[in-house]
């Protein structure tokens, strides 16, 4: 721990502190460090090998070959849906994709920070039919419309890099990666249920499904259709997906997890329960005049073998493969209804909630029916239970309800026994006796469902006092169990019986069966020139353009009508943007595997799963193909968190009301205090109904009438101040609570910095029109007396400590530290005293704050660079700006450039960083009683410190316990704790 401590004061030439603290008796001494770990991307360049298939060079790109000698950096952000206008959540990603990039230019990368459009879906076809327009004409429309605001933000995108996925000259190469996979058998058809509207004659999204049942368009009672799809056999990479996430130390855990539950890879066993082998006819008497059939064995997926002793039941899914054989078996026609209520009841749970398992939902039925646990062959219930999944494992489960708390909750519904099989150690029970202090009897049942993978079986026959692996090898050796790894995943369905979106490029022959476009055909154009109704599937009305001859055998054929997902479209964008142009192959290999993978993808959470899924798979895919080098797409994912602001609602309707429809009144409020007149309170009044409005803190959206326009605040405080506050206000992962102080605050510093630049040059202005002869000039070093030169050196200490700060800050994505820490500086430099501000070290280092500032507010920082290098005096030019060493235009900039943009990003100097004072920071027992600016000399702080008169009566009387010494901004702080008398 003391070289970690000393390593970081060596700077401060605390080297001899160790000696002098090891003299130190009867007290403990503990060091605080804090480490700058630079996290230094790597940008080693990758091999450029060009592929044979992607030589052409007609692209974009002119530059890039002339940049071969740099290291790159891609900061992307999630392309977005051009609904027609921006909102604060788009603003945030691209301002932090914005501000990274801006800080990599700088620093000499070759930077990639493009924008395009996620144009295809459903939005558009809702619009068309709303709006009597095409879906073609208005998304083009809102296209325009949002680049014109994004254009307002001054974003520094690559704009001669833009794209949208509806244009053919981007959907012809979605259609050969389709084709490609076709050729590779990842890409198939088959019969997949969907939800149908009868009415409005398509296919509709789950989310399009209300917990009526009803279509959220016609009010149509949904229904179940079965039609041909097409996917993607993404299973074929469960496992690259699931290991591959070990490699992207960029990525949270939290997203990672995601990714891993998603494919849901568990390694496990089968084991089959037998049913009996003679099915008795009811002797009921049943009106049912169906036969009975003998049930099947059911085999069940379980990660728990050594749990079979504890068996109380077995589940299955109430969409078992098995329900039909399972309903003609039970007793009589009374409990077949009961089935039947109990499946339409599992099915409004799952319209109304989903996937969610509250033990709420839970619903279980017992089917009366029973099968022979395969060891002991004791009968054990069959139950049907929501909470097992027909599509994960076989769709049927084992009950252990000792061990497994799902289980549990089936048991307690049906009344069922627990049978603890797994013993657990005089630790492990010590812990659980803990667990179970202070809970009730109900909770504590519960928590007795200890699962531990490790230890030995309990009540479980001969096999009782064995360890649990060799009790698994003993079951494999039997042939009582068989290994088995299962997943959650599904293959990726791609069908949309849509319009807008890109055309599936198959023609389907009679003959031929389904027959994969030419090469040389696409794209397959969608067409536009349509009128649409909503109506059905427009493309298979469309007989001039589904009609036509087999490529194979010539025979009359017919297009799929089917387009595609537009998760497909952006499943591989971030490619496209690095050659964008090419006409002639999808991308140049040599390009994308000079730029690829992306060093920082912005995006919001809600896509963590499905969208990254399918771009990783696309580019494993991809790399298969030899057309890029690399397996993962992204190296460092930035989920950014919501953007919230106050929302209003009438107390009485409990409808949004837009805030210019609330007022605020002052009313007196009681003290509660026996009636006398109390405080001032503000209460929210609806201005139309006069009703008292209720205020909750929520997401922007139109539907709660809290959403806040971008230009409207960008016409009140400009792009940069916008800019500035989003990045200041809340880290990015975290959710951004709108408040109108916050930005007035940011506001209000961006202009005492632009005050103190322009102090600064209106005093020489001021002296150059004073007639008095006694006018101030400028202050050289060489002159300072002792403590203008303290002071000066506490400047360029704090200049140079804040570039280290903020390049860190930007890099490691905590944007609002780096701008805490430039708001320290400016008011530093403001307070400075008014002969430091005529120095050449004071003008230098608002030059470095203004350089600084450029990632976070660009315009405003090229303005006032502008000023700092155009308005000085023509007298005072040689002696501020002229004449720069290469070391000082590191750290100030080049001052023959007044164009911000072309600056580096400034470096600290080490001898800046050097100081011959720090501050002190005393503190006893927690609390600071004074600061002291020492001698970096001294390095027995404690000594020190009991040496000064002020302090040392607080030692008399008393035995020091502990000393705690750590290093601040500004030099070290040490805190005396004293023993209890």
């Amino acid at each position: 721990m003391f070289n970690i401590y000393k390593n970081s004061l060596k700077n401060l030439k605390l080297s001899n502190i160790y000696n002098n603290i090891k003299s130190i008796s009867n007290c403990r001494i503990r060091l605080y460090t804090t480490t700058n770990n630079n996290n230094n991307n790597n940008n080693n360049n990758n091999n450029n090998n060009n592929n044979n298939n992607n030589n052409n060079n007609n692209n974009n790109n002119k530059n890039d070959k002339n940049k071969n000698d740099k290291n790159k950096f891609y900061s992307l952000s999630q392309f977005p849906y051009p609904s027609g206008a921006l909102h604060m959540g788009h603003v945030r990603v691209y301002t932090i994709s914005d501000c990274i990039a801006r800080l990599k230019r700088m620093q000499g990368y070759d930077v990639i920070h493009p924008m395009g459009w996620d144009a295809f879906g459903l939005p558009a076809e809702n619009a068309a039919i709303e709006k009597q327009v095409s879906p073609s004409e208005w998304t083009n429309l809102n296209i325009k419309s949002m680049r014109e605001q994004l254009k307002l933000l001054n974003f520094q995108f690559d704009w001669d890099r833009e794209l949208s996925t509806c244009n053919k000259d981007y959907y012809r190469w979605t259609q050969e990666i389709f084709l490609r996979l076709f050729k590779s058998g990842l890409a198939y058809r088959k019969s997949a249920t969907v939800n149908w509207d009868p009415i409005d004659q398509t296919v509709l999204a789950n989310e399009q499904v209300d917990a009526q049942g009803r279509s959220w368009r016609s009010n149509a009672i949904v229904e179940k259709k079965e039609m041909k799809q097409w996917f993607y056999k993404i299973t074929s990479m469960a496992d690259r997906l699931t290991d591959d996430l070990d490699q992207l130390p960029g990525w949270s855990d939290e997203i990672k997890n995601m990714q891993k539950e998603w494919i849901g890879r568990s390694h496990g066993h089968l084991i089959e329960f037998k049913s009996p082998t003679s099915t008795s006819t009811s002797t009921s008497t049943s009106t049912s005049t169906s036969a009975t059939t003998p049930l099947s064995n059911i085999t069940v997926f379980t990660t728990r073998a050594e749990t079979i002793y504890g068996v109380s039941f077995l589940a299955i899914s109430p969409q078992h493969s098995e329900i039909k054989e399972i309903r003609a078996n039970l007793e009589n026609d009374e409990k077949r209804l009961e089935l039947d209520q109990y499946l339409k009841e599992i099915q409004e749970i799952k319209n109304k909630n989903g996937p969610q398992e509250d033990v709420e939902n839970l619903k279980t039925f017992n089917t009366g029916l029973t099968f022979y646990q395969p060891i002991t062959k004791r009968s054990i219930p069959l139950i049907l239970s929501n909470f097992v999944h027909a599509d994960y494992g076989t769709g049927a489960v084992m009950g252990v309800p000792s061990h497994n708390r799902s289980d549990y909750q089936v048991a307690k519904q049906q009344n069922l026994k627990l049978l603890p099989v797994l013993g657990i150690n005089k630790f492990e029970k010590q812990e659980e006796q803990k667990k179970r202090e202070g809970k009730n009897e109900e909770e504590e049942e519960e928590e007795e469902c200890y699962d531990y993978s490790n230890g030995t079986l309990i009540n479980s026959d001969e096999n009782t006092g064995i360890n649990i692996k060799e009790f698994i090898k003993r079951l494999e050796d039997n042939k009582l169990i068989k290994r088995q790894t299962n997943y959650r995943i599904h293959d990726w369905l791609i069908s949309r019986q849509r319009y807008w979106g890109t055309p599936i490029p198959i023609i389907i022959c009679e003959k031929c069966g389904d027959v994969p476009v030419p090469n040389e055909q696409l794209p397959v154009e969608l067409p536009i020139d349509i009128e649409f109704t909503g109506k059905g599937n427009l493309l298979n009305q469309l007989e001039h353009w589904k009609n036509v001859k087999c490529p194979c055998c010539g025979s009359s054929a017919t297009r799929e009508t089917d387009t595609m997902d537009t998760f497909v479209d952006s499943s591989w964008y971030f490619l496209r943007f690095l050659d964008s142009k090419n006409s002639e192959s999808i991308f140049s290999s040599e390009l994308v595997n000079r730029f690829m993978p992306v060093d920082v993808y912005v995006g919001g959470i809600e896509h963590a799963i499905l969208h990254l899924l399918y771009s990783r798979f696309i580019t494993k895919f991809l790399k298969d193909q030899q057309l890029i080098e690399h397996s993962e797409p992204f190296k460092v994912l930035l989920a950014q968190g919501l953007v919230k602001s106050p929302t209003y609602r009438d107390s009485k309707t409990n409808k949004p009301i837009h805030p210019t429809n609330v007022e605020f009144n002052t009313i007196k409020s009681s003290d509660g205090g026996g009636g006398g007149s109390g405080g001032k309170q503000k209460i929210a009044i609806n201005k139309l109904t006069g009703n008292q409005v209720s205020v909750t803190i929520e997401k922007m959206s139109k539907s709660k009438l809290n959403g806040i326009d971008p230009k409207e605040i960008i016409d009140i405080y400009g792009s940069d101040t916008l800019k500035t506050y989003i990045l200041f206000k809340a880290p990015p992962e975290k959710s951004l609570d709108w408040d109108t102080q916050g930005i007035d605050g940011c506001k209000k510093w961006l202009t005492r910095v632009n005050v103190s630049i322009q102090s600064f040059l209106n005093q020489f202005n001021n002296n150059n029109n004073n007639n008095n002869n006694t006018t101030q000039q400028p202050l050289d070093s060489t002159e300072f007396n002792e403590q203008q030169l303290k002071e000066v050196k506490d400047i360029l200490f704090e200049t140079h400590s804040t570039m280290n700060k903020v390049t860190n800050s930007i890099d490691k994505h905590s944007f609002n530290t780096g701008i805490a820490s430039l708001m320290e500086l400016s008011n530093t430099l403001q307070k400075s005293s008014p002969k430091i501000k005529l120095t050449k070290e004071y003008y230098q280092c608002l030059r470095a704050l203004i350089l600084m500032l450029f990632p976070f507010s660009p315009i405003f920082s090229q303005t006032n660079w502008k000023c700092l290098i155009d308005d000085l005096p023509q007298p005072f030019k040689s002696f501020y700006s002229e004449n720069y060493s290469s070391l000082e235009q590191q750290s100030y900039g080049n001052s023959n450039s007044n164009d911000i943009f072309n600056q580096c990003w400034p470096k600290p100097s080490s001898s800046a960083l050097i100081r011959d004072f720090i501050n002190l920071i005393i503190q006893f027992n927690g609390k600071t009683k004074g600061v002291e600016s020492i001698s970096t000399s001294i390095t027995d702080f404690s000594n020190f410190v009991q040496s000064i008169p002020k302090y040392s009566n607080r030692f008399k009387d008393n035995t020091i316990d502990q000393i705690f010494i750590s290093p601040t901004n500004t030099g070290t702080s040490i805190n005396f704790t004293f023993k209890k008398k």
